[in-house]
C-alpha cells in the first residue's frame, strides 16, 4: 500500500516535471537551479546518513557482544539504505532534469513552429 502511494507521487512529480518544462520552457529554465539544487541537498543527506551508519557501526561494534553482532546487523542494514540505487536514482533524476531543459528548446528549433501551427489548427477545428 505505501509502496503504491510512493510510486504513484513519484510518477506525479515527473508528469508536472515535464508538463511544466514543455509548456513553460523559460520558467523551467529559472526553476532549473532550484531543482538540481534540492536533488543534490537531498542527495548530500542521503550520503550523510550513510556515513552516520558506518560510523555509529564501526563504534558500536567493540560494545557489541559476539551474540549480539547477528541482530546488531541485521538492525544496521534495515537502517542503510541501498547505496547503489539511491546514486543511480540521483544520477537518473539529473538526467531527467537536463533533458526536461534541454529538449523544449531543441524540438521547436527542429520544428521550424510546425507544431504551433498544427495546434492552431486542431483547436480550430481545422
Amino acid at each position: 500500500m505505501f509502496q503504491s502511494l510512493i510510486i504513484g507521487l513519484l510518477l506525479a512529480a515527473v508528469s508536472a516535471t515535464s508538463l511544466v518544462a514543455f509548456r513553460h520552457p523559460r520558467g523551467f529554465a529559472r526553476l532549473f537551479p532550484f531543482l538540481i539544487l534540492g536533488a543534490s541537498v537531498l542527495f548530500a543527506g542521503v550520503v550523510v546518513w550513510q556515513i552516520a551508519i558506518e560510523a555509529m557501526w564501526a563504534d558500536m561494534l567493540a560494545l557489541v557482544g559476539t551474540e549480539f553482532r547477528q541482530q546488531a546487523m541485521a538492525t544496521k542494514d534495515n537502517l542503510s539504505l541501498p547505496f547503489v540505487w539511491i546514486a543511480m536514482s540521483y544520477l537518473g533524476v539529473m538526467v531527467f532534469l537536463w533533458v526536461n531543459l534541454k529538449l523544449p528548446p531543441f524540438l521547436s528549433r527542429t520544428d521550424g513552429g510546425a507544431s504551433a501551427q498544427d495546434n492552431g489548427s486542431r483547436e480550430s477545428g481545422g
